[in-house]
């Protein structure tokens, strides 16, 4: 359920970030004018894999219009992450996160689409666990959906909305009210077998970091 390890991680951005880690500094491209900024909770997002990094760092320079991004490495002391690297829907993510006495099948979660809110798959993710059949079990969990053009197996999604604008707050607060030592969470984004996300909760056992800048019209 959870992985202790240390990481070498990798992230973008199309601004220049500070010399040294700072919650202030927030992506301009999460900003919205109807929820605010997506990073309310000031994690910090990373991935394992170079490449990931790389090519989103290009296509996001490209989307704004921009000649060049900056590639940031880090290493990390040993953290301690919830584990869903082996989670490959939203129904086995809920169970692990069930295990851990996190509860986030409640209104507090919103989904952002309409007003819609993770409460509203409680009844369908306890309905499945009670189930003994195991077709009438998968026909339950394939009901378990972020948003209504998604489907039971959007992991990526569901990453992402466990700490997306003021679900952050709530993650973050209900996982360190029962697991003080606990640092964030791994998933895995965009269906990419290349590596994991990685959204950590603070900065304090993130070393040193470099960064570059890299052109992409070179």
């Amino acid at each position: 359920m959870t992985k202790e390890i240390n990481l070498t991680l990798y992230r973008y951005d199309i601004s220049k970030p500070p010399t040294n880690w700072d919650t202030d500094f927030l992506s301009c491209e999460y900003d919205t004018e109807e929820h605010g900024h997506k990073n309310k909770a000031e994690l910090f997002f990373f991935t394992d894999s170079l490449d990931i990094a790389n090519d989103l760092g290009k296509c996001s320079a490209k989307k704004h219009s921009k000649p060049e991004y900056f590639l940031t490495t880090t290493k990390t002391q040993k953290l301690k992450l919830i584990d869903f690297s082996n989670r490959f829907n939203i129904y086995q993510m809920l169970c692990l996160l069930h295990d851990l006495c996190i509860d986030v099948l409640t209104s507090d979660f919103k989904t952002y689409e309409n007003n819609n809110h993770f409460g509203q798959l409680k009844n369908i993710f306890e309905a499945a666990e009670k189930e003994a059949d195991s077709k009438k079990k998968f026909d339950i969990i394939k009901n378990l959906k972020v948003h209504s053009n998604s489907n039971y197996e959007h992991i990526s999604l569901f990453g992402q909305r466990l700490t997306d604008f003021d679900n952050g707050l709530h993650f973050k607060k209900l996982v360190k009210e029962k697991y003080s030592d606990i640092d964030g969470y791994l998933w895995r984004e965009f269906n990419d077998n290349r590596g994991f996300t990685y959204c950590l909760f603070e900065s304090r056992k993130l070393c040193h970091k470099k960064t570059i800048n890299i052109n992409i019209e070179s």
